[in-house]
Order: C-alpha cells, then sequence, then structure tokens
C-alpha cells in the first residue's frame, strides 16, 4: 500500500500539517526519530499567525487560557529597570494575541487534534533512506522498515535527515555563537507576566516566567568555554552569573527542570523541493527561536 503523504516530524509543522491533510481526507503517516514526545518546554510562545493556524484546524483548544498573553519587557542595569514596554497585545487587525506557553504544550493540543482526526505517530522511526522513483517515494527507516509514499515532506527540524538525504544545501551563518540555558522551579521578585533582561556588562542574561513557579534563564557565555559542557556544570555558571547581575540569591530554586546550550543560525534550504522532496518548518528555515519566532 502506498500512503499519499509520508511526514517526517512530528513537532509542531509536522502534526499541523498531517491534521490539515486528514481534514482535506488525504492519507496521511507520520513518522518521528525520538523515542516518544518532548518533555522539556523547548521553544516559547505561539506568534498571532500560528495561533489563526491552530484554530483553524481546531487544535488552539484551551491554549490562550494556559498561556500568557500582554507581555512587559524589563531591561534593567543592575537592579534598576531602566526600560520597560508591553508585547503582545491584540490589535484590530491581528484579533489573535501573542501567547507564551511551551512547545510542549503546543506539541501536546497537535497531538490531541491529530488523533482525533484518526491519525497516529509512529515514534522511533529514524529515516536513513529516501529514493525517488517515478511517481513515488521509498522511505526506509533504521530498523529497515520501507515505506512507500507519493511524496515525502520533512519537518524534522534543522538537522533535518530529509534535507541531507534529498541533497539540499542548507547555507547561512550563525548569528549567536552560544547560549546557556536552564529551567528552574523558584521564588524570585520578578514581573511574571513577561521577561527580565540585563545587558550591562556586555553579556545578555535574561529572565522569563513560565507557567506555574518556573523560570528560564538563559545569557551569552565568556569566550573560553569548553565546547561542551555538562548540564551541572551549565546550570551552575548560569544561576552562578544570574545572582551576580540581578543581586537575586539562588537558594530559592526548589528544582531544575532542564539545562541546555544552543547556538543560533540563519539558515535558507537552497530549494524547498526537490522532485517528490518537500521541506518545511526549521528543515526549511531557521532563525532565532526567542519567542517561539517559528510558531
Amino acid at each position: 500500500m502506498t500512503d499519499t503523504v509520508l511526514v517526517a516530524g512530528a513537532g509542531p509543522t509536522g502534526l499541523a500539517l498531517a491534521i490539515h491533510l486528514a481534514l482535506h481526507h488525504i492519507p496521511v503517516r507520520v513518522i518521528d526519530a525520538a523515542p516518544g514526545p518532548i518533555t522539556t518546554s523547548r521553544a516559547l510562545g505561539l506568534q498571532p499567525r500560528g495561533a489563526e493556524v491552530l484554530e483553524r484546524i481546531g487544535a488552539l483548544g484551551d491554549l490562550p487560557s494556559r498561556s500568557q498573553t500582554s507581555l512587559t519587557m524589563n531591561y534593567n542595569d543592575g537592579p534598576r529597570t531602566v526600560l520597560r514596554f508591553q508585547v503582545g497585545k491584540a490589535v484590530a487587525d491581528m484579533p489573535k494575541q501573542t501567547l507564551l506557553i511551551s512547545q510542549t504544550e503546543i506539541e501536546g493540543a497537535l497531538r490531541e487534534r491529530l488523533a482525533e482526526v484518526g491519525g497516529t505517530i509512529e515514534w522511533g522511526a529514524r529515516l536513513v533512506q529516501a529514493v525517488q522513483d517515478g511517481d513515488h517515494v521509498t522511505a526506509t527507516t533504521e530498523d529497515g522498515t520501507t515505506i512507500e509514499a507519493q511524496w515525502l515532506v520533512g519537518c524534522d527540524g534543522a538537522h533535518s535527515a530529509v534535507r541531507k538525504l534529498a541533497g539540499i544545501a542548507f547555507p547561512g551563518r550563525p548569528l549567536i555563537q552560544r547560549l546557556l540555558m536552564v529551567d528552574v522551579r523558584a521564588h524570585w521578585p520578578y514581573d511574571r507576566n513577561g521577561s527580565t533582561t540585563w545587558m550591562d556588562s556586555g553579556h545578555m542574561l535574561s529572565v522569563t516566567a513560565l507557567p506555574g513557579d518556573t523560570w528560564r534563564v538563559f545569557t551569552e557565555p565568556p569566550d573560553g568555554l569548553p565546547d561542551s559542557l555538562t548540564q551541572q556544570e551549565i546550570t551552575e555558571r548560569v544561576l552562578g552569573e544570574f545572582s551576580r547581575r540581578s543581586g537575586v540569591s539562588t537558594d530559592t530554586v526548589e528544582k531544575v527542570e532542564w539545562a541546555s546550550e544552543f547556538r543560533i543560525h540563519r539558515r535558507l534550504a537552497e530549494t524547498y523541493r526537490r522532485g517528490r522532496i518537500l521541506l518545511a518548518g526549521d528543515a526549511a528555515h531557521i532563525q532565532s527561536p526567542t519567542g517561539g519566532q517559528g510558531q
């Protein structure tokens, strides 16, 4: 049996595409290399256009009621706030607001909607080969399973296997060499309706409120750090820098939810299509994920 569309990647882009196809009665199969859904917050924010798309396919649900909307952006010099403004308010020609909500919750809403329209996700299916032959593509996963589809859509992120298998270049350049980030549960004296950012030492540090008592702290580290840090080293460095810049003790940190480091690039695939293979989302273009700009 040949599936009409094979979607590789069960992130926001792949899930939204699969729902769209199912709503139009187009057979679709979704695979993902990961063993299961993400459990860490990842990108934060759903842009107004993204909210409109989710509403159109019936996936927005109660995300707005679980999100922060009108966000206050504070810029500090030490303990003193020198600039404050609001973002995210709805306007006449853009009725949806920017929502501050984690990618984890957005994907959860999309998975629920996909199940409602009869779709499923095959986890642990890593794509290792994609061969085009006339009117179809034959894809092979790591365990030797072969899947025939009329179209293969790579929604598998910045390191897209589909893009690489199709031989599509991904030119671009780094924007920020490196960021360190932690999500922690803590009681801190900062605005829970937005973020506070310090720029006073030449290296940015920002703290953003997440649902509950959770905060995200990220910073640009100084040059000269080892290329790879453990989660413990990331946590100690980020929280140490936060305490130094803000004057707030980190003794109230109850739990570290996640620690990570990443680099921000700006890249654009040389083409979004090669024959019957297409690219979408981060597989096709990447930019800073701040504020969920890709969502």
